[in-house]
């Protein structure tokens, strides 16, 4: 194939990756984190307090999408196509380096395959950070083999740039460097010199670790000062790395062995069996064996950190696996075809296409037509995408609906989950999220705000429990909701209040 037929073919399949991710956006219900992220990114360019004050990890994510806030209404569409958009930009550099790597054949697989991926796209439509922390991880891996190939300054300043942004896109990426760093030791094998290889690289490395440093100190100078105060810095949000609890996974094998079931829902089980294969396939090879080094890396580096802190079990926090996996089952599609076995190798590479089809027909096609309720879901998938637990269902949209015909409908407070579940709705009243455990302060605030007799509403959606006001000064009414909860477990309590203070 020509450098111009490849060219093309790139473009139509970028074409097609951003048309699946960006078709019926919001089919799927707002995700109580999508929430999360869309309200700090409606405040984070106002520098109205120090941005890392409420960064939770993820603080570059909330600028992006801070450039697409607008109306509540039109924020989950906007956010989500903010994702999708930035995707064709892992898709693109997927393409590069498979193309680099191995060849045009390689890159064009990885990035046909990837565009159709289910564990890529269906998060890909989502306004989270994992599938932007993703993108970055990909351009690290394309820019660090450029800079192991060619140490320069100017590459290593690149690299840290890079390096930098993917771990404030999500902390999680904080282990990046020592892809570089295994990126430079590879080239330098490869060429037969480890320490001139590694020596040359190190004015460049020195350069990026600079560069990591200077974009970091503005936060964590101010993080520092901060934890002498009463609002410290949130840089990690530690609710998520406490494994004290009975929900929690008791160490890496249980979350791995909990985790890959809901990552196989998808993937299918033959692509990771054939991605797992296609390492193996690789690693036998001599002239390959660095190249799957490489990529067992770069798996490494993204599932660690979350194997072995994350206290939620969930397909999602590894999505970052779905680009090196791609790339490792095209570059094992790409040897297949060329073994030395009796048959042509034109067979071979319709056999390779015929698999890649047949998985494309009975897996990838079917999941991207369904609607996010009728997916074959089971365990934490259900509980996260379809339970109506974290995601806005009918008896959300009721409550919305509720409040919006209120006139005036005054100001509306809500738990935190239901506070970020009802945030894309709430054009037509003032929503104010109140605290993780509000029941101390809400007197307190209900005081502040409100004037005799005034009315407000509170909406609760509460993990640990009923949310009971129990202020003697205050009465209340629930506003019945006639949608049934669709999810039934305990601790969950979707309800609507009206509120107002007594008489004086």
């Amino acid at each position: 194939m020509s450098r111009h037929a490849t060219l093309l073919a790139a473009i139509g399949l970028l074409l097609v990756h951003f048309l699946i991710r960006s078709q019926s956006i919001t089919q799927l219900e707002p995700y109580v984190d999508e929430g999360t992220h869309m309200t700090r990114a409606a405040v984070v360019w106002n520098f109205d307090a120090h941005p890392a004050r409420f960064s939770h990890g993820k603080l570059l994510v909330y600028f992006w999408l801070g450039l697409f806030d607008g109306p509540p209404s039109t924020n989950l569409a906007a956010g989500r196509l903010a994702i999708a958009l930035f995707s064709t930009i892992t898709g693109a550099a997927l393409f590069l380096l498979g193309r680099w790597l191995w060849n045009p054949y390689t890159g064009l697989l990885a990035l046909g395959i990837y565009a159709l991926l289910p564990y890529a796209f269906f998060f890909e439509r989502m306004a989270l950070a994992d599938p932007f922390a993703a993108g970055f991880a990909v351009l690290v891996a394309w820019r660090s083999l450029a800079f192991a190939r060619h140490p320069t300054l100017r590459e290593g300043f690149a690299v840290g740039l890079l390096l930098a942004l993917a771990s404030m896109a999500k902390l999680t990426m904080a282990l990046l460097p020592l892809l570089t760093v295994t990126a430079v030791l590879w080239v330098g094998l490869q060429r037969g010199d480890l320490r001139r290889g590694f020596l040359r690289s190190l004015p460049g490395l020195c350069v990026a670790a600079l560069v990591v440093i200077l974009m970091w100190l503005p936060i964590l100078i101010p993080a520092y000062v901060s934890q002498q105060t009463d609002h410290p810095f949130i840089l990690v949000n530690e609710f998520n790395i406490q494994r004290d609890d009975a929900f929690a996974p008791t160490g890496p094998l249980d979350y791995l062995v909990s985790v890959l079931p809901l990552i196989a829902e998808f993937t299918s089980p033959i692509f990771l069996i054939g991605a797992g294969m296609a390492l193996v396939m690789n690693g036998l090879r001599r002239q390959s064996r660095g190249l799957t080094l490489f990529v067992l890396v770069w798996l490494l580096i993204v599932a660690l950190p979350v194997i072995l802190l994350a206290r939620v079990v969930t397909a999602r926090y590894l999505m970052t696996l779905a680009a090196p996996l791609t790339l490792a089952l095209a570059a094992g599609l790409d040897q297949f075809r060329r073994l030395p076995i009796p048959t042509s190798r034109q067979m071979r590479q319709a056999a390779g296409i015929g698999v890649v089809t047949a998985w494309m027909v009975t897996f990838a096609v079917p999941f991207a037509q369904a609607t996010p309720r009728d997916l074959p879901f089971s365990g934490n998938n259900v509980f996260d995408f379809q339970s109506g637990f974290l995601t806005a269902d009918d008896r959300v949209r009721e409550a919305a609906q509720v409040l919006s015909e209120i006139q005036p409908a005054g100001i509306v407070y809500a738990t935190k989950e239901a506070c970020h579940m009802l945030s894309f709705y709430s054009d037509n009243f003032t929503l104010r999220c109140l605290d993780d455990d509000p029941v101390p302060t809400f007197g307190q605030t209900l005081r502040h705000d409100l004037a005799s007799g005034q009315a407000a509403y509170l909406v609760i959606s509460w993990y640990y429990g009923p949310f009971h006001l129990g202020i003697d000064w205050l009465q209340s009414e629930e506003i019945p909701l006639h949608t049934p909860p669709r999810f039934q477990g305990p601790g969950y309590e979707f309800r609507l209040w009206r509120i107002h203070m007594k008489q004086i």
